[in-house]
């Protein structure tokens, strides 16, 4: 049974490596600042007020760490299943796509992360009476529900993805 596989990129394998390399670096450095943040917290060395500084700090790193694994790991299934493909000169402008791709967004999810921060803040410093007696045990629930919209922005952009090329492929 003959299937055809679908590249995903044409990439040189300097730059898969260089790829590799910025998110396992990426990921190295936010266990260690989680780590450190966590424990500061633990120990009463940081503030446990809440407020959208500690909300950010606190969940930084801990969403570009997750956002880091997503990315490996789905450039390792890509490459298991051979949709990248090496090549010696990039002649499609798609595989600088993949590669600014790939490398920006971390970046995007610490954006998305900030805002569902700044939303989730505001949402509970409009409910609440009075937002100075609230202690930091909502931080651990704001930082979460963040995190997970920061990650799920990469999935809903795939999701929109792949319903515009449904779309396109039924209009041809």
């Amino acid at each position: 049974m003959d299937s055809k596989i679908a590249i995903w990129a044409y990439l040189k394998k300097g730059d898969y490596y260089c790829i590799h390399l910025y998110l396992f670096t990426i990921l190295l450095f936010s266990i260690i600042a989680s780590i450190a943040i966590f424990a500061f917290d633990f120990y009463g060395i940081c503030s446990m007020k809440l407020s959208l500084k500690s909300v950010f700090i606190k969940g930084i790193f801990i969403e570009t760490g997750i956002n880091s694994m997503y990315y490996i790991r789905k450039l390792y299934k890509k490459s298991i299943s051979n949709e990248i493909i090496f090549v010696k000169e990039y002649t499609e402008l798609s595989s600088l796509g993949v590669i600014s791709y790939l490398i920006s967004r971390p970046i995007f999810g610490i954006f998305f992360y900030l805002f569902a921060s700044i939303l989730f803040i505001d949402f509970i410093q409009n409910i609440s009476p009075d937002f100075s007696n609230i202690t930091g045990s909502l931080n651990p629930w704001i930082v979460i529900l963040a995190i997970y919209i920061g990650n799920m922005t990469g999935n809903l952009i795939d999701m929109f993805k792949d319903k515009t090329d449904k779309i396109y492929k039924l209009m041809n």
